[in-house]
Order: structure tokens, then sequence, then C-alpha cells
């Protein structure tokens, strides 16, 4: 498997609060790379460096092994590379949703003849017939929908998910799960933070669990339930093992 995003000893500290404690993971083409972890425990504070929200202490990122914080070059690729689903939606209300998804076309210029997939998308999400209307009137759920399509209308080699699922129905939920099927099959590499184990558990090639800044265990399930002693578990119980939080809140 080819790798493409690699963290290398990511260390991020706030005075002397350390909220990540050395991280390090890969993902590859064509996986889905879950990444889990109790509130609080550095889930945010790693999407924020792999955004450029925030600068990593030491450490660095690499995609397709050139640096994104040392070389141009490589912050260039990735950036044109990348697609991010935030937790809460960054829209613009007073677009309509086909408006906004033109406007996201047009930054990463995508040709007006080449976008019939973004309708392809819509009508995934059952959010056609809500296309000209302004986003302002949009409920949770059909701002995170529209979210979803921006960050993937690109074909992105790197997509990264924060709580995607977060305000989706169940049947929205089924449409999610195969529209990153039909991305990990065209080869992107995915990372999925969410609170959700189910959806995890269900499309996830690998997860890493981070606990108090730190990975406590990486691995596919089967690796996962060996760490953790728990064989024939599902990832909850893992979860709540690797983590000591068995009867508390995820």
């Amino acid at each position: 498997m080819i790798t493409i995003l690699t963290v290398r000893c990511l260390k991020k500290t706030y005075g002397n609060f350390n909220a990540l404690s050395g991280v390090s993971f890969n993902i590859g083409r064509g996986e889905v790379f879950g990444y889990l972890g109790p509130n609080g425990a550095g889930k945010s504070t790693t999407l924020k460096i792999l955004t450029f929200a925030s600068g990593p202490t030491s450490g660095d990122v690499e995609y397709m092994q050139k640096s994104i914080f040392s070389s141009a070059e490589g912050a260039g690729r990735y950036k044109s590379s990348l697609g991010y689903v935030p937790e809460q939606p960054f829209l613009y209300d007073m677009l309509t949703g086909r408006e906004f998804l033109n406007f996201i076309c047009d930054l990463r210029r995508i040709p007006v003849d080449k976008r019939d997939h973004v309708d392809r998308y819509l009508e995934n999400f059952e959010i056609s017939a809500q296309a000209d209307n302004l986003i302002s009137g949009y409920c949770g759920g059909m701002k995170k929908k529209l979210s979803i399509i921006s960050a993937i209308v690109h074909f992105p080699d790197i997509v990264l998910l924060d709580e995607p699922t977060n305000s989706l129905d169940a049947v929205s939920v089924k449409n999610f799960k195969s529209i990153i099927t039909d991305l990990k099959k065209c080869g992107a590499a995915i990372l999925l933070t969410t609170h959700v184990l189910e959806v995890a558990e269900k499309l996830c090639d690998r997860i890493a669990i981070i606990n108090h800044g730190n990975v406590v265990a990486e691995g596919d399930m089967k690796k996962l339930r060996e760490i953790s002693n728990r064989q024939g578990s599902e990832l909850e119980d893992v979860f709540l093992s690797l983590t000591n939080k068995a009867g508390t809140e995820l």
C-alpha cells in the first residue's frame, strides 16, 4: 500500500499542558483510518495541525514524502489534494446550496462542463430539491450534507472527516457510508473521527485510539482485540478497555 500521509512525532503544548505527546501514524492510498478517543484526548488538536489552523510545537506531517510545513511544494500539493469536513459546517448562508458548491468548484478550478458529479452527490444525499434554496434555511443535517459534498467535489487524495455523521439521519448515514466506499475505491486516504463506534467499526481498515495526547493502540480490529485482551468483542468494548473509560460516557 502506498503511504499518502505520514504524521511523525507530533507534539503540541499550551503552556505546561501537553495536548499531543509525540503522535505518529500513517494513512495509505485507499484506506479509511479511524482516529478515535474520548473528549479532550487530542483529536481536535491533531486536526487543527493537519488543516493549518495551528502549528505543531515539534514533529512533522508529510504528504507523499514531502513536509507540509518546511516544504512550499509539499504544502501546496497537500492543500490542493485535501478535503476537510469540520464538525461544525462552515458555509455561506446567503448563497443557495448550488451556488455554494459552484463557488467551491470555481475555487478548485473544476471546469463547468465537468461538474456532473455534484448533481449526483446532491441526489445521493437527497437534497437536490433544496439545492436552489438559501443555505440559511437549511436544517443541521442538510448543512452537514452540503459540507461533505463541498469537501469532495475535487476528488481529493486526502479526506479529513471530523464527526461527519453528526446531524445525519439513518438513511443519510447509509448514503454517507456509500460515498466513503466510493472514495476509498478511487484511492483516497481518509481519516475519520467519530464517537459513533459502529460507523468506525464498519468503515475503518485500521484504527488509532488516542488518550491524553498519546496513541495508546493502533491496528485493525483483530490487533486491537489482542492488545485489549477483548477477543470477539465489538469496538465499543475494546475502546472502553483501552481508554479506561468503562462505565463512562464516550
